[in-house]
């Protein structure tokens, strides 16, 4: 399979899809999937449209499969599903339009801030977790299917490898970018929820350092060896501010005399007091 000639998918795109979506402009094309930037006549609003051309039967299994896949899932990091059918030769995914670049284009201007870093792990973990609750185990993530927007968020846009579709990937389609994947499930293992963590840990190195990690484990360096500034920056303003709210949170506090137990009144003397004349 090669990618569709960019004029001819926009034309076929515009007479199947018919009037409800008028289509602004092709993001990207390969051989499985064109994606476009519409707008819904409808309801008035920018949405993604992603349209599968082949008909063979694997292929078009595998794009409904994904759909599928993302419509169990509705959380802010995991692009939405509106909508999904087949018209004539044409398969399509109706999503929500992400406003941002992808982390491979936004890392051409250099490793993310330590911040921007931790927004991204946020981000990352709440979505896995949200899919893992549903059954859905991610599996593989790679810096072009990870949308940044301007505010410094990131969404996940691809499950095509995702435990929920494994059943429906044509045989013979071996993922790209096998280093953000678990070393088991680059076997072909259908993955667990730590096979996230393991593959959100790879994106996270990728985003701090620049660098890809290696697939041998044992040849992964120190972020800190590849960007020395990560260590000064975490010591000398992250790790003091933690420090200080530790330090505030944990001190005992003084005891305020008004909560104080009251000290035991001084004990008197029961023996009655002389009377004046009193020879006792």
């Amino acid at each position: 399979m090669t990618a569709p000639d960019q004029v001819a998918a926009f034309q076929a795109a515009e007479s199947l899809l018919g009037s409800r979506f008028k289509l602004e402009r092709l993001v990207v094309a390969n051989r499985e999937r064109v994606l476009f930037l519409g707008v819904d006549q409808i309801l008035k609003r920018r949405v993604s449209l992603r349209l599968n051309f082949y008909s063979d039967e694997p292929t078009r299994a595998w794009f409904l499969r994904e759909a599928e896949a993302l419509g169990q899932l509705d959380h802010p990091a995991i692009r939405h599903v509106y909508d999904v059918g087949i018209t004539g030769t044409l398969a399509y995914r109706v999503g929500n339009w992400i406003d941002g670049e992808g982390l491979h284009e936004a890392m051409q201007r250099g490793p993310r801030s330590i911040p921007g870093v931790h927004a991204f792990a946020r981000d990352l973990l709440s979505a896995m977790e949200h899919a893992h609750a549903r059954g859905v185990i991610i599996r593989r993530v790679v810096p072009a299917s990870l949308i940044v927007s301007p505010a410094g968020r990131v969404t996940i846009t691809d499950a095509r490898f995702s435990s929920w579709t494994l059943p429906a990937i044509p045989a013979g389609i071996v993922p790209s970018q096998q280093a953000f994947m678990a070393p088991e499930v680059r076997g072909g293992a259908a993955g667990d929820p730590i096979s996230d963590v393991y593959t959100a840990g790879t994106v996270l190195y990728y985003a701090i350092t620049g660098q890809e990690p290696p697939l041998d484990t044992r040849e992964i360096r120190p972020p800190t060896e590849l960007r020395p500034i990560a260590r000064g920056r975490w010591n000398g303003s992250s790790c003091a501010r933690s420090s200080r709210r530790l330090t505030t949170a944990t001190r005992p506090r003084r005891k305020c005399w008004k909560t104080s137990p009251p000290r035991p009144a001084p004990s008197r003397c029961r023996r009655p007091r002389r009377r004046q004349g009193c020879p006792l």
